[in-house]
């Protein structure tokens, strides 16, 4: 049980879907993933949802959700928009059913600069960075960077109680193979340091507002996971990618 709670933590960290051009910010969407899990023993696949809309104070709501037999998952995140920077104001994450249940929650005091943690009614130590993002939303910035061609992707992420940083590097275009036909998609790795040991690789769809479709993570000693995009709504288009 415990193993797969990891999983479902891992899943929505490495989940990225884009959703906005540079010139236009954030455009609404609706994303669905198949995700497979294989520790070796027998592979365990689950479902998941994530979206972006505006709201009436003119913020953004990015929500991500697991749902299977043993437990869901929930994450939250309150976004400003500022030239191209994506701002967190909040971000909650929670998980329920039959694993252990937990809930953490991050609010972000930009004056101050500081995070309060809500789970453990307190400050945390450390300044917080210029650019800070949750752990949802430097997804979302790795997008809009990758449209505006940027090719220093580092981010500095408030996980947990701690600050750590997330380093990506562009490998090139690749062609993949959908029920959409070819598309063009851009990779990227994420690199290895001492916050990350996993082979990570990401292919976003060029063509399709630079949205995921897939990741590969493969673990030092073996086993990782595969995570594909179902269907997307985004910017107008339906981007169906690997459905079978």
């Amino acid at each position: 049980m415990r193993l797969f709670n990891t999983f479902l933590g891992y899943l929505s960290l490495t989940l990225f879907t884009l959703s906005a051009t540079a010139s236009q910010g954030p455009i609404p969407y609706e994303a669905k993933f198949q995700a497979e899990w294989d520790r070796g023993w027998f592979p365990i696949t689950v479902e998941a949802k994530r979206s972006l809309k505006p709201d009436s104070d003119g913020r953004w709501q990015l929500n991500f959700e697991v749902n299977s037999s043993l437990a869901d998952l929930r994450e939250h995140s309150s976004l400003e928009l500022i030239d191209n920077q994506l701002v967190p104001q909040n971000y909650v994450y929670k998980t329920s059913g039959l694993l252990s249940k937990e809930k953490r929650e991050q609010v972000f005091h930009w004056d101050k600069k500081k995070v309060w943690g809500g789970h453990e009614k307190k400050f945390w130590d450390y300044e917080l960075p210029v650019g800070a993002q949750d752990s949802l939303s430097y997804q979302e910035q790795l997008r809009l960077d990758l449209i505006n061609n940027k090719t220093e992707l580092s981010y500095p992420v408030i996980y947990k109680h701690k600050l750590k940083t997330y380093e990506f590097e562009i490998i090139g275009e690749t062609q993949l193979e959908t029920p959409n036909g070819k598309i063009k998609t851009i990779e990227v790795k994420q690199r290895i340091n001492k916050y990350n040991d996993l082979n990570t690789r990401i292919w976003f769809a060029v063509d399709y507002g630079y949205i995921l479709v897939k990741i590969s993570q493969k673990r030092p000693k073996g086993g990782g996971q595969t995570i594909t995009l179902y269907e997307a709504k985004v910017g107008g288009k339906t981007l169906k990618a690997f459905t079978d």
